[in-house]
């Protein structure tokens, strides 16, 4: 249930809000592993090899008490500079769980993307989370990289009509202030917007683009929702920072 402040006020009404302030803050940011191939490297075999061509750890911080992430969004970027195996495919292992496995389209080059959702398992907040990325060919002809990165994000990669869920979730009864800013990794248009607990696809407000920042000065909650989304299922839409204020 959400309400402007002093709406209802008066006999039998609601007042607006009053009381002593608390305030979490959550800045989840975006794990970024960086560059991982600093020169080319050419893919040649024509099956998953047995040990990952890249490496590495990402981290995502654990919410503080009150704040609780629903979702996660993990996204992978590659370059292909030349192609002449008709097909690139890859998969992604996180903590020895298969996450992603697709290919390209017919002889792709260029910047590559892909993004799966994943409601935490196999991840940990606050802790490494080994991400292995794996790449072969369709034929012995093979292609080139020279580069991949790896995104992982309080987020999601999904359309509106197709959510699942909200990203993050505000445990609280009564008077709220939220701010939050939306970041992407990706070439799609972002959107974030707030939710009661009762349905993610609800909103009361929305904002949409990247470095957009969702502001609502007062809302009277029972739980709160963050759902966030694009316009294009392989990207990566996140929450950067997240702020809410309490009355008590």
């Amino acid at each position: 249930m959400l309400r402007l402040v002093g709406e209802g006020a008066g006999p039998g009404g609601q007042a607006g809000p009053s009381g002593p302030v608390q305030s979490l803050y959550y800045a989840p940011g975006v794990a970024n592993s960086g560059d991982l191939e600093p020169g080319t490297k050419a893919i040649t075999n024509t099956s998953r090899p047995a040990s990952p061509q890249y490496s590495t750890t990402l981290v995502v911080p654990a919410p503080p008490q009150g704040i609780a992430v629903l979702r996660l969004c993990l996204r992978l970027w590659f370059n292909i500079a030349s192609n002449s195996s008709d097909y690139a495919f890859y998969s992604v292992v996180a903590n020895g769980t298969e996450v992603l496995s697709s290919s390209t389209s017919y002889n792709a080059t260029g910047q590559q993307g892909n993004a799966v959702d994943l409601t935490l398992s196999p991840l940990v907040l606050g802790s490494p989370n080994q991400i292995d990325i794996y790449f072969w060919c369709f034929n012995g002809n093979g292609y080139n990289l020279d580069g991949v990165r790896c995104f992982l994000g309080v987020g999601s990669r999904r359309t509106y009509t197709s959510l699942e869920g909200a990203a993050l979730r505000v445990d609280w009864q009564g008077w709220a202030s939220v701010t939050a800013l939306l970041k992407r990794e990706g070439s799609g248009t972002p959107y974030l917007h707030l939710a009661p607990a009762a349905d993610f696809r609800l909103w009361w407000q929305r904002v949409s683009g990247d470095g957009a920042c969702l502001e609502v000065p007062a809302v009277l909650a029972d739980g709160l929702l963050l759902v966030c989304y694009g316009t294009y299922d392989r990207d990566l839409n996140y929450i950067e920072r997240v702020q809410v204020t309490f009355l008590q």
